[in-house]
């Protein structure tokens, strides 16, 4: 498993958990990092266990608890570059909107800087860098 941990600058100190699931060894510590977004969606985490376990692959979930400013991205295994760069577009998207609809931002430029950084965060994790 692979893991990055970041906050969101100025746009209230969001918490983002990246989380990148190898195999289905991982599954209880995917377990134990899900439990401390308080996420009380089972079916969520259900849907999330249920992919470790049976090692689905070019997918992502995004769970996140406002109330406590923090969101975890669990991205599966990837079968190539191309459907990782699709899938992390798409959770990034979902991120930006939380975030977003959370703090009432409906600024175009405020919008953009956010994608940027997190554009910057997604290469970091993808890359490996700490």
């Amino acid at each position: 498993m692979k893991k990055r941990v970041f906050k969101v600058p100025v746009i209230g100190d969001v918490e983002v958990t990246l989380v990148q699931v190898e195999g289905k060894e991982d599954e209880e510590s995917v377990m134990k990092i899900l439990k401390r977004v308080k996420y009380d969606d089972k079916a969520g985490i259900d849907y999330i266990r249920d992919n470790i376990k049976n090692e689905n692959y070019d997918g992502g979930d995004t769970l996140y608890c406002m109330n406590i400013r923090k969101i975890v991205v669990v991205f599966f295994i990837f079968t190539c570059e191309e459907e990782r760069e699709a899938v992390y577009g798409h959770e990034k998207r979902h991120i930006e909107d939380r975030i977003l609809k959370y703090f009432s931002i409906d600024d175009i430029e405020t919008n953009a800087l956010l994608a940027g950084f997190l554009s910057k965060e997604f290469y970091k994790f993808k890359k490996n860098k700490l």
